[in-house]
């Protein structure tokens, strides 16, 4: 388990977060759950991985300077296939972040 999803696993399905991204994207969400999954390859395929993802249900998204196509009330999978640079609680809370963002 990648180290902000074993922080994220700490929280109850439903917490507010507000999760931001290296390229500026910051959305507040809910968590809906955290489950474990793969990269779609074949398990033969030595490139296969499997890794733990969040889901996220988007409430709000405060900032989206590339301008991803993302919608409120849809789920979004934050993994390491889509690592966030900081965590915090809805109160402002840092719970986690990139030590590479540094």
């Amino acid at each position: 388990m990648d180290e902000f999803t074993k922080v994220l696993n700490h929280y109850p399905n439903g917490t507010k977060l507000i999760i931001e991204w290296k390229d500026g994207l910051r959305i507040k969400g809910l968590l809906d759950t955290i489950y474990e999954t793969d990269d779609g390859l074949e398990l033969e395929d030595e490139d296969y991985d499997e890794y733990f993802a969040c889901a996220l249900k988007i409430l709000s998204i405060e900032n989206n300077p590339s301008g991803k196509v993302l919608s409120e009330n849809t789920l979004l999978e934050v993994s390491k296939q889509n690592k966030p640079s900081k965590i915090f609680l809805e109160n402002g809370v840092s719970i986690w972040q990139d030590m590479n963002d540094k």
